[in-house]
């Protein structure tokens, strides 16, 4: 009885052991940039992704009265309420359980944007990036996402957002995106 309790002892010791020293093993082979080296094909293209534009910002800005306020500035948030406003479509139910029954046009870009916010909120906290940078990133990529939603082209791009999760191959994409005013 002795000799199978210290066999046992002896046998989860070693599992233990080698099993401590693979994670140590793989933990070399992580790299600490990217989560996902299948997103980075869309990053590494030369190409951009190249849309004309028919809106006015100024117009579609004008039409927002009450907005929340947001860490980056009242500009920011403006600019969130109207893609909102434009990305979110609510309607009541007349028939069901819920009140009202949501639906997202073009998700892949309006999870994108949210992403991207996250990720500038946890930087400005860090201090890892300048609130006022990030501040105008994150208004640059509301105004293409504004612009991008009257667009009836923008599969290829969104089919690179959907791909990708990580919030800097994201930032990367939108800094690809050139808008031609017309």
């Amino acid at each position: 009885m002795r000799k199978l309790k210290y066999c046992l002892i002896l046998s989860f010791l070693l599992l233990l052991g080698t099993n401590l020293f693979g994670q140590e093993m793989d933990a070399d082979k992580i790299k600490p940039s990217y989560k996902s080296e299948a997103g980075l094909e869309d990053v590494r293209k030369n190409e951009a992704y190249q849309f004309k534009s028919y809106l006015s910002l100024e117009d579609e800005l004008a039409k927002i009265s009450d907005y929340d306020t947001h860490y980056l500035g009242d500009e920011v948030a403006k600019r969130l309420k109207a893609l909102n406003n434009l990305y979110v479509n609510r309607r009541e139910v007349a028939v069901g359980f819920g009140d009202s029954h949501t639906s997202f046009i073009k998700p892949d870009i309006l999870n994108a944007i949210y992403k991207i916010d996250r990720f500038y909120k946890k930087a400005v906290r860090k201090d890892n990036i300048s609130k006022k940078l990030a501040e105008e990133k994150m208004t640059l990529f509301l105004e293409v996402g504004l612009v991008l939603f009257y667009e009836s082209d923008s599969e290829n791009f969104e089919k690179s957002l959907r791909k990708n999760s990580d919030p800097e191959i994201l930032i990367q994409l939108f800094e690809k995106v050139e808008v031609e005013q017309l």
